[in-house]
């Protein structure tokens, strides 16, 4: 789930010296409806990242914009961990709390009172669970890496959780520490045993409360076999929501080649342990978690309703694996280069304008659907954007049926067409419950795909060479890099190497430590 909320930032500071009393907070819940879920006995988790609420124009989303007919668990995103404190920190107290919460000072600070709205969608759809989730990508990993690591903060950090839950009646908590032994300010050698321990700690304050658990889990093999001890925490976690997208995406020169956001199914040029594309794909990380000892019936899979575009090097070079050298400039809600929301990708498609995509022409946007990814990538111009539509949807659905896990979950509910501006509303929620209730399934491997969709190779090009002994990163890994070794003929041949535990830092060429400040972003 990664994000960026800069300008979400801009928006409290623009609105947060408000007086909340002056204001109405009118609640008007989406009406009784019958339940989706009904029609089969799969999860539906529908996250919900709330800065969606200071998105502009048709991107605005608020609590009243839910359909909770359209989920079975709600996860409201996010709440954090105070670094200094050691308790439960209220991202965004404006819009999550009232003026007569704890904190507020008068109210001057609190409005929208959206935790207790969001609560509320229960009573109106008994079928609906809210969930609070906390953590999430910008938390970042340093804060907890610390806090599991000490008995004291651990008992700081759970007990301040049951506090909130005293105010804040959530069905259950979502844990969401992206991730155990990765990025910056964690502790490689201890977190796994760490977030265990903190694990069972929130788990047994929870069962004592008859709440649910869960926890929000990377789908990268070297993630979870570094950061989780998967027969420890079955016995804690209700529900295991695999994060099974943001396989490819424009990370920065480390990931400068196209590659989907969700592929369901290897390439047989993918299965080299080597390749970046190696485990990177839906059905090889549910298969890591299964294969660990996660029940089925614990298993959730992710689905992304948004999709992760490139700006091409060339653009004869559309396929599978090929140069990038940017992220496809922001939407217009989402505001984050690199990624559109499936509203933004409709809204795209149908621009008569593309004022924002210089080279691109209104309605010439070519898709591809590979029948190993079995969703499509679309690309006009220099821009490529790989994604999933209602179709590749009902595919992954099927998938869950065939493979008879728990259920599916999607991040995130605002970034679907919730108003139906292209057709039905909540276009990609509906694709899943109705394929779900069909009872259809899928089997990725009977028969085999093929890859049918074009793939430039190796992505390791060496046109990023300009002269003897230059350095380029290595796509897909940042602790390796290249250099370029000038051959006989006139251009160059690349020799691989390691930076071992440290990472690969293309603005100085040299390998350097990770735990360094700002060397976040490198992997």
């Amino acid at each position: 789930m990664k994000v960026v909320l800069s300008f979400v930032f801009f928006a409290l500071s623009t609105v947060s010296a408000l007086d909340c009393a002056d204001r109405v907070i009118e609640f008007e819940p989406v009406a009784p409806a019958t339940e989706r879920s009904k029609a089969h006995d799969k999860v539906v988790g529908c996250y919900w990242g709330t800065w969606s609420f200071y998105r502009t124009g048709f991107g605005k989303f608020d609590v009243n914009d839910i359909d909770p007919s359209l989920c079975t668990h709600g996860f409201y995103g996010f709440a954090d961990l105070h670094n200094d404190t050691w308790t439960v920190k209220i991202w965004d107290p404006w819009y999550d709390q009232n003026p007569n919460d704890p904190g507020c000072d008068d109210g001057r600070f609190c409005c929208y009172d959206s935790y207790r709205r969001f609560i509320k969608l229960r009573e109106t759809h008994p079928g609906f669970i809210p969930m609070i989730s906390i953590g999430g990508w910008n938390a970042g990993s340093g804060a907890y890496s610390v806090m599991a690591a000490d008995p004291e903060k651990r008992k700081t950090f759970v007990d301040s959780v049951s506090d909130f839950l005293d105010d804040y009646p959530f069905d259950g908590v979502d844990l969401d520490w992206e991730y155990p032994g990765q990025r910056e300010g964690s502790d490689p050698e201890h977190d796994k045993e760490n977030f265990s321990l903190l694990v069972a700690e929130l788990s047994a304050m929870l069962k004592s409360r008859n709440l649910l658990f869960s926890a929000a889990l990377s789908p990268a093999k070297k993630t979870v076999d570094q950061g989780y001890d998967l027969p420890f925490l079955v016995d804690h976690f209700d529900l295991f929501n695999v994060m099974t997208y943001d396989y490819h995406g424009w990370w920065g020169v480390n990931h400068s080649f196209t590659g989907h956001n969700a592929p369901l199914y290897r390439r047989e040029e993918e299965e080299p342990e080597d390749h970046p594309g190696w485990y990177f794909n839906v059905f090889d990380s549910l298969s890591v978690y299964l294969d660990g000892g996660v029940p089925k019936d614990k298993l959730i899979m992710g689905m992304p309703i948004y999709g992760r575009g490139f700006v091409l090097n060339d653009t004869e070079e559309t396929g599978l694996y090929c140069g990038a050298n940017a992220g496809i400039p922001a939407g217009p809600y989402t505001r984050q280069d690199g990624i559109w929301g499936y509203l933004e990708i409709m809204q795209a498609m149908n621009n008569d304008t593309l004022i924002n995509l210089p080279g691109a022409k209104p309605h010439d946007w070519k898709i591809v659907t590979d029948d190993c990814i079995t969703a499509p990538y679309a690309y006009n111009g220099p821009y490529w954007i790989g994604y999933d539509d209602p179709e590749s949807f009902a595919v992954k659905a099927r998938f869950i049926n065939f493979l008879d896990i728990r259920g599916a979950m999607v991040w995130s509910m605002d970034t679907d067409d919730f108003s139906g501006r292209y057709g039905t509303k909540y276009p990609m929620m509906h694709a899943i419950h109705d394929t779900m209730a069909t009872g259809e399934t899928f089997d990725p491997e009977s028969p085999k795909c093929t890859g049918t969709a074009p793939m430039c190779g190796d992505p390791d090009n060496t046109d990023q060479c300009t002269e003897d002994l230059d350095v380029i990163p290595y796509p897909g890994d940042c602790h390796k890099y290249y250099m370029c070794i000038a051959n006989g003929n006139g251009g160059f041949s690349l020799v691989e190497y390691t930076c071992g535990s440290w990472i690969f830092d293309p603005n100085v060429n040299a390998c350097t430590d990770p735990s360094l400040p700002s060397n976040d972003y490198l992997c």
